[in-house]
This record gives structure tokens, C-alpha cells and sequence, in this order.
């Protein structure tokens, strides 16, 4: 992508237009570059944030109890809501619910090689990869378990192992291809370009639709102390403390306050039309990028406010399948209907609940419940009047108007379903095709509401959407464009020291392009904004840059505190002991390696600097397991020097098992440049074959693990202080 002219935004600063939702299309995921750091930035703030005037919404000061609490009084509708899919939306694997078969025949990943399976482990099931060499001889083979289920069953189930206090995804999904179809095993959604593996973390977003709020683990983002399952009833209605408070209290409001407003929980049918919606779209609507303002995280919205002052939405156009159907675009579909259009501002207006029943099943309405939303405006007679007479049979009282108007079609992250498509039509007039939208005005992402399409703060966010889209799909010109955004404006919005957010991602930006002194002045405001339960990760991240800079005991310093501040993130212990490694502790280091293991066994990188921190046995240990996890690491070995020579790290003629491996890559004739693994230039030289391993102060690279990029070719290899003899 070629990047458009420098953004600018003439005229006085400018405040956003209103928050509306707007229209959305959703495009294929982008694959992440090798140089990305985390930018997912989460937040605690429990800030509540503008409601409609004359709304009630539930008290900022509310907590959340769980659904037996609301069970406990609201048991006719606690039972109805037992057979809704949203009480299966995310639960534990047990015996009892296995839907799915063993897979004998491996599903092969194409663009790893790696195969995977179904087995069953002591009366549970497990996936299992392995790789096999030229020979197909098996080289590699671990076993997850399948701890967790995402997903009703009705298009898919997905499968998540518990990785330390995170979830990860496992690379098979169970397609039960919709009602009536046939289940079949194939890879995970969002692993058709380059699996992950198992280092596919479960976002707080995904948690926050799939389930009810897990007990967060305290300065780690992404993790989860203790998990509920399924959805609950304080998704739409809000935290319950205070209407349990309220209603279990020895002496509970009097019989003539019960019919009324309670002001304790959000009343959804008091809520005007546009903020009922906004509760549906909270899960039912998403873009390509999502950026929470400034202060949210996934689980700061509350029923009642409007999305926008929640998160910003953004696609991008140039990734669009043109049907623009998604597994999540439900409401905007809707929303693009006639039938909706024309029916606002009526007693009959068309919205979710027209046809949706949030506490029962379609089954349990029995047959015709969809069909009477329809005949509510389309009476037979008049329908039949109105239809030509060769149609008329097909619009019989009787007939069935959604399998017609609203079809089933494929949609984008969901292969081998059909979803409902919710866009109400009259199939094959063209018209179910996304009509086309704006670009922004960064010429990259799409806004899809309009406090984003305008002023300084819009452009913020669509700087912060945009950099997010070009890091994450390796798009150098889409991250410049971002950045731009970004930086104009902070100069622009008032108090830019206290946008946290906006500061730490224009400081990954810049570090993730060696622009290590401009990154420690952005990464430092973000890492004392106020706020931010991702603090340890900011602090991590600006003590990773100190590093980079030479500063070290400034590095030491913000380690320390990043500790403080998450003492159960493993990267953090594990970044530490990169640092420790890189001053010559190895002891040190291999202490605050084992820290991170302890918290994360199935970190490969760690394993791996542990064994750059080790001798002997120690050292020959950790690198078979950091092979076992990630056979990649191989080839990392093999590539490795011992510091300050060129002579090769490893000499044995293989790497535990695996066939014998090159050694350092003959980069050829092409300049070399060396990257640490924060992406800071370290090292040059004229030529790849001839560097020396010496940094970019003469001295040897210290040992680590690093990048070299020369004539195209980028290759990751690791430095250890002595050779590793050979076997």
C-alpha cells in the first residue's frame, strides 16, 4: 500500500459530531508481522460514562453477583433461559458434553506443515500436533488438553486450553455445519493464514461476548483467575449488586414500589430504541480494529451508555468480501433493511427483540413466533393482494417469510456454516449486496460511527485503528499513516500526557521501528497515566526500550516497578531475564527465566534464554524443551554464534532428533542489519557472510536471541557466551 499525503486537518481544533452507529462490514483477519508487540491495551476504569439524558443506568458502584443470584428470585425465567444458547456460548469440556467424534485422518496446516488430530486422553479429549520430516518420521508431537467449549454448537464449537491464567486456542474446530448438517473437524477460524499454534490468547473482547465477567488477574492482561460459564443475565441488564441489595434486604422496597422503575438495574424496555440496540451490538457488531477510548476495556460497558463512548469500530474496505457478511453483523444488516427503515418512529418499530426472545429459545416460542413479527405489518389478505398472482401460493398465510427474505448464507470466519443473513430483502433484486462507504480520512480504515469520521478526536482514534491494522498486517505505510494521526492529535487534544493509550501505541510504534529514542518519551507518559490495569505491560515495554537505548539502570528501575505493579506476568519475568542475560547475570537471569516458566510452562522463548543463561545439563535440558514447544527454535540454535566470533553455537549434526540443520545462514553479499528482539538496530555490517558479531559499538553481541535481515531474507538466531559441545 502506497501511503497517502501526510494527514492535516486545517482550520481550529475541531470537537467530534455526535455518536451514532453507523453501517459496518467486516473483513478477513490480517496476519500479524514478526516484529509486532501487543497493542492490545486494556483498561479497569470502571468510569460509566455519559448515558442519555433522562435514562436510568445501573450505578457505577454496582458489582457484578452472577446469574444463581438472579436465579435465586427470577426463577421462572432463570429456567426459560436454561435452553438458550447463551448459556452454552462458553463452558468446560466434560464427558457428559461431547457432541464430537476422534479425528484419525490429521487435518494438515498448509502453510506449516504440522498436522493435527483428535485423541482421546483418559476419557477426554486432547489435540495433537506433530510434524514429520522428508522420511515421515515424526519430529515433533505435543498434546493440548480441550479444556474450554466457545461456542453453542448451533454453527461451530471451538476449543481453548488453559495456558497458565490464559486461555489459548487449539488449531481444530468441530463444524457441526448448522441444523440438519454434518459435522466435520477442520482448522480454527483465523488459522487458514499461518496458524498460531497454541499461542492464540483469548482477548477480553471475546470473553466479554462469550461469557459472563471472569475475576480478572490483577496487572496481566488477557488472564483470568476464575471463569463463569455461559452467559448471564447482567450481559443486558447490567451488574446486580444493588438490586440484590435492594430485593434480599430484611426489608425490601414496599409492595406499591414494585411495579415501578427500579433504579437499581437498567430497564431495557425503558431505554430509547437506538441504546437497546447499542446493548445487542455490544457483541453483535464489529470491525476489523476495535479501540476502546480512552479509560474502557472490554468489560467497562455498561447497558444504557452509548457504544461509541465505549470503543470505536473500524474496517477496512480494501479486505471487504463486497457481500459484507459477517458472523457478527447481525445489527447492522438489520439496520440496512427496509422493514427497519421504514418502520421507526411507529408503534411497530423493527429491532432484535421483534423476533428475539433474550430468555428463550426460537423452539420454545414455537413454530410461526418469527413469522407473526412479519405479519405484524404484512397481513396475509393485504399481502396476498399486493403479490402478483403467480406468487401468491408462495405467500400463503403458512409460508415461512425468513427462510425467503432473510436466507441463509456463508459468512466470513465461519467455514462449513450457514448463518442467518439479517439483512430483509427480496433475494436476487441486488440488493443484498453492502452498499460503499467511506474511506477515512487517512485513506486506510473505514469509521463505522460518526464521532470517528470527524474533529481531533476522531482523528485519534483512527489513527490508533489504523496503526493497530498496519502492525498487526506487517503494512509498514498503513503504521506511518497511524502514527501521523496519532501525533497530530496529541498535539492538538487537550492533556496528551494523561491518553495513556494513544501514548503507548505511538510509542510501540516508534520502537517497533527502531526509533528507539523517540519511543522512551510517549512509552514514559503512558506507563504514569492514570489508570490502566495494563500498566506492568506498559512498564515491561518502556523497560524493554531503556534496554534498547543503554540505559540500564533506568531499565532495572522499570522493571521493577513493572513487577510490582503484575507480579503474575510471564513476560515480564521472562523480558527480565533477557535484560539480566544481556548484562552479563546469568544467574539472575535464569531466575527470573524459571519465575516465568513457573507462571507459563509452555513458553518457548523462555526455555530457550534459559539455556543461554545455563550450562551443561541445565543448558541441554532447557533447549530440548524450548525444541519440544516450538520446533522452530531449532533452526534458532542451529543459526546461533557464540558471542563475539563467528563461530557457530551449535556443532552436534542435529537438534534433538530432528534432521541435521544449516548454520549460519550465508546471507550472501546484501547489508546486514541486526535487530534486538524489541526491533532496535543493534548490529550492521557490509556483508551478511562476513560480520563479525559485533554490535553497532564494536563490542560482541551480548547472548539473546536476535534478527538478521540482509538482501530480503530475515533470519532469527541466538547468542550464547560458549559453545554447546557437541553430541
Amino acid at each position: 500500500m502506497t501511503a497517502p499525503p501526510r494527514p492535516r486537518w486545517p482550520g481550529p481544533p475541531r470537537p467530534a459530531r455526535g455518536a451514532r452507529a453507523g453501517r459496518s462490514v467486516r473483513p478477513r483477519r490480517a496476519r500479524a508481522g514478526w516484529w509486532a508487540l501487543a497493542l492490545a491495551v486494556a483498561s479497569a476504569s470502571a468510569a460509566c460514562g455519559p448515558a442519555a439524558p433522562g435514562v436510568e443506568v445501573a450505578i457505577p458502584d454496582a458489582e457484578y453477583v452472577g446469574a444463581a443470584a438472579c436465579g435465586s428470585c427470577h426463577a421462572d425465567v432463570a429456567a426459560a433461559y436454561e435452553g438458550h444458547g447463551g448459556t452454552a456460548s462458553m463452558q468446560r469440556w466434560t464427558p457428559a458434553r461431547r457432541t464430537e467424534p476422534v479425528l484419525e485422518t490429521p487435518v494438515v496446516d498448509p502453510t506449516t506443515g504440522f498436522e493435527y488430530r483428535v485423541v482421546e486422553v483418559e476419557g477426554a479429549l486432547a489435540q495433537e500436533e506433530r510434524q514429520l520430516d522428508g522420511a515421515g518420521r515424526e519430529v515433533a508431537r505435543l498434546v493440548r488438553p480441550m479444556d474450554w467449549i466457545v461456542g453453542s454448537g448451533t454453527l461451530a464449537r471451538t476449543y481453548f486450553a488453559r495456558r497458565g491464567d490464559r486461555l489459548v486456542q487449539l488449531p481444530l474446530t468441530w463444524y457441526t455445519g448448522g441444523p440438519g448438517g454434518a459435522g466435520r473437524w477442520d482448522l480454527s477460524p483465523g488459522y487458514e493464514d499461518g496458524a498460531p499454534r497454541f499461542g492464540r490468547t483469548m482477548p477480553a473482547r471475546c470473553m466479554y461476548c462469550h461469557n459472563a465477567v471472569p475475576t480478572l488477574v490483577p496487572g496481566v492482561e488477557d488472564a483470568y483467575a476464575e471463569i463463569p460459564e455461559g452467559i448471564g443475565c447482567e450481559q443486558c441488564h447490567g451488574p446486580g449488586s444493588l438490586h440484590v441489595d435492594r430485593w434480599q434486604n430484611p426489608a425490601p422496597p414496599p409492595q406499591a414500589e414494585r411495579g415501578g422503575a427500579d433504579p437499581t438495574l437498567v430497564d431495557l424496555g425503558a431505554l430509547p430504541l437506538g441504546l437497546r440496540l447499542d446493548v445487542c451490538q455490544s457483541c453483535h457488531l464489529h470491525g476489523t480494529v476495535d479501540v476502546y477510548r480512552e479509560g474502557e476495556s472490554a468489560f467497562t460497558y455498561r447497558p444504557g451508555r452509548p457504544l461509541s463512548a465505549h470503543v470505536g469500530l473500524f474496517t477496512v474496505p480494501e479486505l471487504v468480501d463486497r457481500e459484507g457478511l459477517d458472523v457478527a453483523s447481525h445489527v447492522d444488516r438489520m439496520k440496512a433493511s427496509a422493514c427497519f427503515v421504514e418502520t421507526q418512529g411507529t408503534p411497530r418499530a423493527l429491532e432484535c427483540t421483534s423476533c428475539h426472545d433474550p430468555h428463550r429459545t426460537f423452539e420454545a416460542r414455537g413454530p410461526g413466533a418469527t413469522t407473526a413479527a412479519c405479519r405484524s405489518c404484512h397481513a396475509p389478505p393485504a399481502l396476498q393482494a399486493a403479490v402478483p398472482a403467480a406468487l401468491r401460493a408462495e405467500h400463503a398465510p403458512s409460508a415461512d417469510c425468513v427462510a425467503c427474505h432473510m436466507p441463509r448464507v456463508g459468512a466470513a470466519g465461519v467455514p462449513h456454516a450457514q448463518v442467518v443473513d439479517h439483512l430483509v430483502r427480496v433475494v436476487g433484486d441486488g440488493g443484498g449486496a453492502t452498499p460503499p462507504l467511506a474511506l477515512g480520512r487517512g485513506g486506510v480504515v473505514l469509521p463505522l460511527m460518526d464521532v470517528d469520521r470527524d474533529g481531533d478526536e476522531g482523528g485519534l482514534y483512527e489513527g490508533l485503528a489504523t496503526l493497530q491494522y498496519g502492525t498487526r498486517a506487517s503494512d509498514a505505510a498503513a503504521v506511518g499513516v497511524g502514527a501521523q494521526f496519532v501525533e497530530i492529535a496529541l498535539g492538538r487534544l487537550p492533556q496528551p500526557a494523561a491518553r495513556g493509550d494513544a501514548q503507548f501505541l505511538l510509542g510501540v510504534a516508534r520502537l517497533n521501528a527502531g526509533r528507539v529514542g523517540d519511543a522512551l518519551a510517549p512509552l514514559a507518559l503512558a506507563a504514569e497515566a492514570p489508570g490502566g490495569a495494563d500498566r506492568a505491560q506498559r512498564l515491561a515495554t518502556l523497560a524493554r526500550a531503556l534496554a534498547d537505548a543503554g540505559r540500564a539502570d533506568r531499565a532495572a528501575a522499570a522493571f521493577r516497578r513493572a513487577l510490582q505493579a503484575g507480579p503474575r506476568r510471564p513476560e515480564t519475568h521472562r523480558e527480565l531475564g533477557r535484560f539480566q542475560l544481556a548484562q552479563g547475570r546469568p544467574a539472575r537471569a535464569a531466575d527470573a527465566l524459571r519465575a516465568a516458566l513457573a507462571l507459563d510452562p509452555w513458553d518457548a522463548e523462555a526455555f530457550l534464554l534459559l539455556g543461554l543463561a545455563s550450562g551443561g545439563a541445565d543448558r541441554d535440558g532447557a533447549w530440548r524443551e524450548a525444541v519440544r514447544l516450538d520446533p522452530a527454535l531449532a533452526g534458532v540454535l542451529a543459526s546461533g554464534r557464540v558471542a563475539g566470533s563467528a563461530a557457530r553455537l551449535w556443532t552436534a549434526p542435529g537438534v534433538y532428533g530432528w534432521p541435521a540443520q544449516s548454520g549460519w545462514p550465508g546471507l550472501g553479499a546484501a547489508p546486514l542489519t541486526v535487530y534486538s528482539s524489541s526491533g532496535t538496530p543493534v548490529a550492521r555490517a557490509p556483508s551478511g557472510a562476513g560480520w563479525d558479531g559485533r554490535g553497532l559499538d564494536g563490542r560482541p553481541l551480548p547472548p539473546g536471541v536476535y534478527l538478521a535481515s540482509a538482501g530480503g531474507r530475515v533470519v532469527r538466531f541466538a547468542v550464547a557466551a560458549s559453545p554447546r559441545p557437541s553430541s
